[in-house]
């Protein structure tokens, strides 16, 4: 295809340390929000050419472009998508880079601003307008990169960075992925269907005591008291459903040597897992999950957050 080169633009994904869904509307309502998570260097790549879209708007995709377009005032364009290894429903925040990467690439194909708050907003309001239900913790990792405690409070919220040692926790951190697929709105349903208000409101606020600890733990680089907080967040994921965390996987996990072991975003079934190992019995970590027939990926954390590619670079990537 011939024409002016087109806007290339990757996001990151992210990994969540601390349970997620305490920036999640209507629980981040009540109470404050906390999250941390990391950005990593697995993530969404988005390609915007010059021409005008055409046919009907049909898939998530399409209705996120659409969306965004919209609010930018400019006719929808021909996208092209591409994720980095990233499995479908992973709980590593997929859409949320998703819809940064296109926030980012048409605002600069619109001439519009890219300010870090001013593309959160706008990913989170196409995401909303696309009928995708969740928090900000993801579009926040994804622009800003790097580790950071997401507080969210009757807003969109705001991610205080961390000054952790990203390489140091790399040498730690492995994604686990097992099987099966899940719906991160449909879990939030539940939660809100089926369990007392009280009970919840109870584990929120839990959680976010354990974010707040894990951030400080994380930038002490105190690797054994944050497997422990990480352990306490995946139990606190449990008594807010067992649909989060089921089938015995982080004990499993431990098991073959994780010290820590959560499940990503919502959990369920197709969630990856963030463990926690020993750089010392990593290789032996790995040989016994993949054993099991399950696999890990090759992802580390990243300090970058979104940003443009040369269309070169995107052709070779």
């Amino acid at each position: 295809m011939t024409g002016p080169e087109p806007i290339v633009v990757f996001a990151p994904a992210r990994v969540d340390l601390s349970a997620g869904f305490t920036d999640v509307e209507p629980f981040c309502t009540e109470l404050p929000g906390r999250v941390v998570n990391v950005a990593l260097d697995l993530g969404v790549e988005v390609a915007v050419r010059e021409q005008p879209a055409r046919g009907p708007i049909v898939s998530f995709v399409d209705r996120l472009c659409a969306a965004t377009a919209r609010r930018l005032a400019i006719p929808r364009p021909v996208v092209h998508i591409s994720a980095s290894a990233l499995p479908a429903g992973s709980g590593l925040g997929a859409s949320g880079a998703l819809s940064v990467a296109l926030a980012y690439a048409l605002s600069l194909h619109a001439g519009s601003t890219v300010e870090p708050a001013a593309l959160v907003e706008l990913a989170c309001l196409a995401e909303g307008e696309a009928g995708l239900t969740g928090g900000t913790q993801d579009q926040l990792a994804s622009v800003y990169g790097g580790a950071g405690l997401v507080c969210r409070h009757r807003d969109l919220g705001r991610r205080r960075p961390i000054d952790a040692d990203l390489p140091a926790l790399g040498d730690r951190l492995v994604l686990v992925h097992g099987s099966g697929s899940r719906n991160s709105g449909s879990i939030i349903e539940h939660v809100l269907n089926e369990r007392p208000r009280a009970q919840v409101l109870r584990t929120i606020d839990a959680m976010n005591r354990n974010g707040e600890l894990l951030a400080s733990r994380l930038e002490d680089g105190d690797h054994e008291q944050l497997a422990y907080l990480v352990n306490e967040s995946t139990a606190l994921l449990r008594d807010l459903h067992d649909g989060i965390v089921g089938d015995g996987v982080d004990q499993w996990l431990r098991t073959l040597g994780a010290a820590a072991a959560k499940p990503c975003g919502a959990g369920g079934p197709g969630a990856v897992w963030a463990a926690l190992v020993d750089p010392a019995a990593r290789t032996a970590f790995v040989a016994g999950v993949r054993k099991a027939g399950w696999s890990t990926l090759v992802s580390a954390p990243s300090a970058v957050g979104a940003s443009p590619r040369r269309s070169a670079d995107a052709s070779s990537s």
